[in-house]
């Protein structure tokens, strides 16, 4: 199997790098690897090459550094993803007991676990230790409201991934439109969105976080995030036991092509909606509070970190840690382009996102 073809990505939107990456990263790859994950010092430096960090780094540059790792230490441990959702074992060993009704009965005692704050809720296992530190110490820091939102957002995302695993477990394709009602929530961006004040120590309140332009571009920034990942990880989801479920997949299914003639539509479906994420950014940000503006700033540079960073990480490039010479090696553009392959300013035909075009949003 091939890895596709992908051209350059076009983002307009600005990165920094946070001064403390590797502190950073140190404290990260730690605490990751002292609940048992990725073991070893070969297995650390496959892990740091997947640049976890560096995605977060550029997402909150002016921020704590102590609560930064606190994001990178959750985005280390949404691998948790690979093993119990995608099927993938061969850098993190399913370890969660076997819990009867499958990933749905273990996606409500994780909520649950997270709401009440108690442990025992689960059996002793490395997945849910961790995933329990990380949800001490959000509350830690964190108003009610926040662990909440937080809460609810695992909710949401475990909901859509037991969608997307049953889909694969009978090795079936999704519908498109079903299939982009699924991957918002599913690309599970909203786990760190949700903590983007906390982090950043600042309060966002519901009515803020409601507000139409705001919960607009939220929802585009997610789904941006998942297209834009859907492009960079399927060579990764081919190599997996279960078949590959991500946009390109489906738009093949859809229309009845390869998986190459669909990376142009793909790419075009995310430029329009990119376009429109810049419009109703332009159009909305002087009428931002001070806690919008940096949620939303954070929102931005979610994209473009998303981008800058899988271009480069093995764990798309290189999934299994091989030479070129025993497999082909993903490549993928480093540059951004000018220009977007699509400008068509019209929406999208799908009920599920026809919405960012409202033209209370913003003019088209």
């Amino acid at each position: 199997m091939l890895p596709l073809e992908v051209p350059a990505f076009y983002c307009p939107l600005p990165l920094i790098m946070h001064p403390e990456l590797e502190l950073i990263a140190k404290g990260s790859l730690d605490w990751f690897q002292g609940f048992g994950f990725f073991p070893g010092e070969e297995r650390r430096r496959a892990l740091r090459d997947w640049l976890f960090t560096e995605l977060v780094a550029y997402c909150y540059p002016d921020d704590d550094p102590d609560r930064v790792q606190l994001m990178a230490d959750l985005v280390h441990w949404t691998t948790f993803d690979d093993s119990q959702i995608d099927g993938d074992d061969s850098y993190v060993r399913d370890t969660c007991t076997e819990q009867a009704g499958g990933l749905l009965a273990l996606s409500v005692k994780l909520v649950r676990m997270l709401e009440t704050g108690d442990p025992d809720l689960l059996p002793s296992d490395p997945w849910i230790g961790s995933l329990f530190d990380l949800r001490r110490r959000v509350a830690a820091i964190a108003t009610p409201a926040q662990l909440a939102r937080w809460t609810g957002a695992f909710r949401e995302y475990l909901l859509a991934a037991a969608w997307k695993n049953s889909c694969a477990r009978r090795r079936i394709q999704p519908s498109l439109a079903d299939y982009l009602t699924m991957r918002t929530a599913g690309g599970g961006v909203q786990l760190y969105t949700t903590l983007s004040d906390v982090v950043g120590g600042y309060q966002l309140t519901d009515a803020e976080l409601s507000h139409p332009p705001v919960r607009a571009l939220t929802d585009m920034a997610h789904t941006i995030v998942a297209w834009d990942n859907d492009l960079f990880s399927d060579y990764k989801e081919t190599l997996t036991e279960d078949p590959a479920i991500n946009l390109v997949t489906v738009l093949a299914a859809e229309h009845g092509y390869d998986k190459q003639r669909a990376v142009p539509v793909a790419m075009a479906m995310r430029d329009r909606a990119l376009g429109r994420y810049l419009r109703v950014l332009r159009h909305t940000g002087d009428s931002l509070t001070e806690a919008q503006r940096r949620y939303v700033l954070s929102l931005s540079r979610w994209i473009a970190s998303n981008i800058e960073t899988s271009a480069l990480s093995t764990r798309y490039t290189n999934p299994l840690d091989q030479p070129a010479a025993a497999m082909p090696h993903a490549e993928f553009a480093t540059d951004r382009t000018a220009a977007p392959t699509d400008d068509n300013p019209t929406p999208l035909p799908f009920p599920t996102i026809a919405w960012w075009w409202n033209e209370s949003l913003a003019p088209r």
